[in-house]
C-alpha cells in the first residue's frame, strides 16, 4: 500500500475518532482491571504501552501503581491534561524504536483496525514489543457505531493471525472479553506468561548457534575478566564461567592453574580442539550439584538472559555457589544483533536483583563495564606496589 493511501487513511480515522471524542465516545470498562493485570506482570523499571490507550485511563491507573507507561492512539482528542506520556501516531507507523517497549496491550482496540492495514499494526506490535504483548479484543460487531468494528473475527483467527507474524516468538497473549474477566478474576495471567523452559532453551540455543557460526565475537572484556580473576581468586578454588562464549577465560585461567570449567547455552563458540570442561546447558538450569563452585563469574552475559528467566539464573548462580559470585554487565543494547541484549537495566537493578535473592551470604559483585575497568586498573596497580 502507498503513503498516499496510508496517509488518506490516517486522516479519516484521525478525524472519525476526533469526532467521537467530542460526541462524548469513552472507554469500556475494563481499564482498571487491565492496569492490576499488567502492574503483576511487570516490574516499576518495565516500559509499557497502551497501544489505542483513547481516554488514557490505563496509563493513569499504571503511573498511579508506580509503573512506567505509556499510551498511542490516532486521535488524543480523548486525553485531558497532560499529554507528555502520549503519542499521537498510527498503530501501523508507530515513532517507536525496536523492541522499545517491555510489555505493549490493548483492550478492545485491534476490531478497530482496518483490515488493509492489518498486516502493517501487528508487525509493528512486534516491532517494538521486547516480553511480552498482550490483547483482549472484541469478536462482535459495535453496538456504538457500525462502521466502528471493521474486522470482526473469531479469537481463534486473532490467535492464528499474531502467531503467523510472531517471528522472534515472544510472548503473545490473546483472549476475548470474557475470557479476560475470567482470568482477571482468578488472577491467572501470571501462569499464562510463565515461560516455556523446554522451548525457550531450545529457541536460545538455536539463536546463539547461529550467532557463533556467523561472525559473533567475543566481548572485550574476556581477557580482562580472565586477568581479573588470576589476581583475586584463590589457587585451589573450583570456578566456573557462566557464559563462556568461545572459551578463552577458562583456557587463560587453566593455563595459569586454576580449575575451571565453562558453561554456555550453546558448545558452538569453542574452538575446534575439543569440549573438554565445558557443559552446554541453560544458565537458568545447569547440572551442577549446590555448591560446587568457589567463585562462579561471567562478563557480558546476564543482559542477553530472557526477562522472566533472570530470576530463576540469579537463584541458580546462588544454588551452586559457595563463596563468591562476579558479574559485569552491560547495559545498553547491542547495535549489532537485535536479539542479544534481552534484559537492559541500570546497574543499580542488577544489584538490587542479586542482593533480595543472597539468602547464603555468598559475597557477590555486580558492575558495569566502567567500573570494572577502574576495578581491573585499581587491583593490578595494587599488585605492582
Amino acid at each position: 500500500m502507498d503513503s498516499t493511501t496510508l496517509g488518506l487513511i490516517e486522516k479519516q480515522e484521525r478525524d472519525k475518532y476526533t469526532r467521537l471524542y467530542k460526541q462524548g465516545y469513552g472507554a469500556t470498562g475494563y481499564q482498571r482491571r487491565i492496569s492490576e493485570l499488567i502492574k503483576w506482570t511487570t516490574e516499576k523499571t518495565d516500559k509499557v504501552l497502551d497501544l489505542g490507550c483513547g481516554m488514557g485511563l490505563a496509563v493513569e491507573f499504571l503511573l498511579k501503581m508506580r509503573r512506567n507507561a505509556y499510551g498511542l492512539d490516532i486521535t488524543l482528542a480523548g486525553v485531558d491534561g497532560d499529554k507528555k506520556r502520549f503519542i499521537q501516531a498510527p498503530m501501523w507507523d508507530m515513532p517507536c524504536k525496536d523492541k522499545e517497549f517491555d510489555c505493549t496491550f490493548s483492550v478492545d482496540v485491534m476490531e478497530h483496525i482496518r483490515p488493509e492495514v492489518m498486516d502493517k499494526v501487528i508487525d509493528e506490535i512486534f516491532r517494538i514489543t521486547r516480553s511480552y504483548t498482550f490483547h483482549v479484543i472484541c469478536t462482535r460487531p459495535s453496538e456504538y457505531e457500525s462502521s466502528l468494528h471493521p474486522t470482526v473475527r473469531s479469537i481463534d483467527w486473532w490467535k492464528k493471525t499474531f502467531q503467523q507474524h510472531n517471528k522472534r516468538n515472544i510472548k503473545c497473549i490473546i483472549m476475548d472479553s470474557e475470557e479476560f474477566l475470567m482470568v482477571y478474576n482468578m488472577k491467572r495471567i501470571e501462569t499464562m506468561l510463565e515461560p516455556d523452559k523446554k522451548k525457550l532453551t531450545e529457541d536460545e540455543n538455536e539463536k546463539y548457534t547461529q550467532f557463533y557460526n556467523g561472525v559473533y565475537a567475543p566481548t572485550g572484556y574476556v581477557m580482562d575478566l580472565a586477568k581479573f580473576i588470576v589476581n583475586t581468586a584463590r589457587h585451589g578454588d573450583t570456578l566456573l564461567d557462566m557464559g563462556t562464549g568461545h572459551g578463552r577465560a577458562v583456557l587463560y585461567l587453566r593455563d595459569h592453574g586454576y580449575n575451571c570449567l565453562g558453561v554456555d547455552i550453546t558448545l558452538a563458540g569453542l574452538p575446534s580442539k575439543g569440549t573438554r570442561g565445558f557443559v552446554e546447558a541453560p544458565l537458568w538450569n545447569t547440572p551442577f550439584v549446590d555448591n560446587q563452585f568457589e567463585y562462579t563469574f561471567s562478563t557480558d552475559v546476564l543482559e542477553h538472559i530472557p526477562p522472566k528467566m533472570v530470576e530463576p539464573v540469579i537463584r541458580e548462580i546462588y544454588r551452586i555457589t559457595r563463596v563468591e559470585t562476579f558479574h559485569c554487565i552491560s547495559i545498553v543494547d547491542d547495535p549489532n544483533y537485535v536479539d542479544a541484549h534481552l534484559s537492559i537495566h541500570p546497574i543499580k537493578w542488577w544489584k538490587e536483583q542479586f542482593d533480595k535473592l543472597n539468602d547464603k551470604q555468598v559475597d557477590i559483585h555486580v558492575v558495569d563495564p566502567e567500573e570494572f575497568l577502574l576495578l581491573c586498573h585499581y587491583v593490578n596497580k595494587r599488585r605492582v606496589g
